[in-house]
């Protein structure tokens, strides 16, 4: 028994560093959207509708239709559908655009009025998508606009996408001054081995008052040092200190665009014609999380929960979870059971000759116990594990292919993804 007792200990404890390491300290939840519901939340969310386009000249008419913005099996999904559409007046929530007529519809949301954020750590699990001029985009707009119109405000760009490349995404900050006079500095191209549209992935930006830190699935991709000035030089400049204009809150904003100046001057831009041979044109959001610093680094947050479809798709796998006790589901989209006792992390009594399964948020991590090799194989296992997780954190991944970061002067994109 006191041999178990050793184990379970220290175990435990090496568990507890590698979990710390994993979230980088962001372990206090203070906001989130799962998308169990059977609507959209709406006290915390709100869907657009405008054909403006953004000032990008996309070729899609935003709407609140549940064609477009819906939930199904624990996800929200942004669906885009071909047809000749004419906004109105009535309910559009832009100053400009609102009857234009365009060839498609699509789904945006943003959390303006209702949940806006100053520093931490945001997350956001989706699929996107697959099809020439598609752009789906993951992003933050500021919530007070303190430094005047966009860009002198800023924007965050989570994750943007060209649906003709499902392999490659990058990251955005546009500043810089107000339009015309603005700029934009990004990640570049990263390049994965898989296509993104065929499964989950967490995309997100780890944001304090000195860095901005992009990830994909815990893999860091860029990191910005954001304490210098972020001011074109062309027009009046609207910051007096370094690191303005990224010390405001900012909002989310999450949409599936078509077409635009953001595929180039030259592109070919889609017709309706091209719909067939899209591979997927919806994107969905499995979750939305806001993690500050503090908090507990042990505890598990999530267990799952059955959740019901409101717009059931043909070809769409289901991904209701299992409602047993203690399922939680991993970064990969697989349900994992878990022997913890209760939400605080514990791990529950360990018997010899047993499989126990620890999860925390998305880690994920097994150990064989077997009398007293235990020990030896889970300390091994776990300083391998800490050691790539802590190199992760603080360096770009050297396995993924990348362009290096690059500032633009912009003299067009008066509007936003």
């Amino acid at each position: 028994m006191a041999n178990n007792a050793i184990i379970r200990v220290a175990i435990t404890l090496l568990l507890a560093a590698l979990i710390a390491a994993q979230t980088n300290g962001f372990c206090n939840l203070v906001w989130n959207d799962e998308f169990t519901g059977t609507t959209l939340d709406t006290t915390k969310w709100n869907r657009e509708a405008t054909c403006y386009g953004g000032g990008n000249g996309e070729l899609q008419c935003y709407t609140q239709r549940p064609q477009n913005v819906f939930i199904r099996n624990g996800s929200l999904v942004l669906k885009l559908l071909p047809e000749t559409y004419t906004g109105t007046q009535q309910g559009c929530t832009d100053s400009q655009g609102c009857t234009w007529t365009k060839d498609f519809t699509s789904g945006r949301v943003n959390s303006a009025g209702k949940a806006s954020f100053l520093y931490g750590r945001m997350e956001i699990r989706a699929k996107l998508i697959n099809g020439r001029g598609l752009w789906p985009a993951l992003w933050m707009l500021p919530t007070d606009y303190a430094y005047g119109g966009w860009a002198a405000s800023g924007e965050i760009d989570i994750m943007e996408m060209k649906g003709e490349h499902p392999d490659i995404v990058s990251g955005t900050l546009h500043h810089g001054g107000a339009w015309p006079n603005n700029m934009w500095t990004t990640t570049g191209d990263r390049t994965f081995p898989v296509d993104l549209s065929q499964d989950f992935h967490t995309y997100g930006v780890e944001w304090n008052s000195t860095n901005m830190v992009w990830f994909v699935d815990d893999r860091v991709t860029d990191n910005f040092n954001l304490q210098k000035s972020w001011w074109s030089g062309r027009g009046p400049n609207p910051y007096t200190q370094n690191g303005q204009p990224w010390d405001k809150r900012f909002h989310f904003v999450m949409n599936l665009a078509v077409g635009g100046n953001f595929f180039g001057q030259d592109y070919r831009q889609p017709t309706q014609a091209d719909f067939p041979s899209w591979k997927v044109t919806e994107m969905e959001i499995d979750h939305v999380r806001v993690w500050q610093k503090g908090g507990d680094c042990t505890k598990d947050w999530f267990t799952s929960a059955p959740v019901t479809s409101t717009q059931p798709t043909s070809g769409t796998t289901s991904r209701t979870p299992s409602t047993s006790s203690g399922i939680i589901r991993s970064s990969s989209g697989l349900p994992s059971s878990s022997t913890s006792s209760d939400d605080t992390g514990s791990e529950g009594d360990i018997q010899q000759g047993t499989s126990v399964t620890w999860l925390h948020k998305n880690a994920i991590i097994l150990f064989p116990v077997i009398g007293g090799t235990a020990l030896v194989i889970g300390a091994v296992f776990l300083a391998v594990g800490l050691y790539f997780r802590l190199r992760s954190r603080f360096d770009v991944n050297p396995g993924l292919q990348s362009s290096s970061s690059e500032t633009k002067i912009v003299t067009i994109f008066p509007g936003s993804p």
